[in-house]
């Protein structure tokens, strides 16, 4: 695992950088001499844990919706921004969280449609 990971990751180094974050990019801005490209380290110190938990709980969120559409593409795409975020920030702009986003509004949208025109046909049917 040392090999994967080497000199990525590290932690914040006080209470008030664990709960609020540093403000820093340890992307591209160094921490203390360091740098990281996993996306979960990059986050929590940037935010914190409450910035990581609450884009956690958003990635969640749009991901159960989508399980209850279609449950195989759902886990699918949590389990796609779980990867993705190890190796890299993955909400920020980028062609895999822009292809994430758009499964999840053609999904959505497709779920829409189905109903508006469920219940348009049944509404010229009765």
């Amino acid at each position: 695992m040392e090999g994967l990971t080497g000199t990525m990751v590290f932690f914040p180094e006080n209470l008030l950088d664990w709960l609020v974050g540093t403000g820093q990019n340890v992307f591209s801005n160094n921490y203390y001499g360091k740098t990281s490209d996993i996306g979960y380290i990059i986050r929590l110190l940037y935010g914190g844990l409450i910035y990581l938990t609450i884009t956690l709980f958003y990635m969640v969120y749009i991901c159960r919706k989508v399980i209850r559409i279609d449950k195989a593409i759902g886990l699918l795409l949590l389990l796609s921004f779980m990867v993705f975020n190890y190796k890299t920030d993955f909400l920020t702009i980028a062609p895999c969280s822009r292809l994430f986003f758009l499964v999840y509004v053609a999904i959505i949208c497709m779920e829409f449609d189905s109903r508006l025109i469920g219940s348009e046909y049944n509404r010229l049917n009765s």
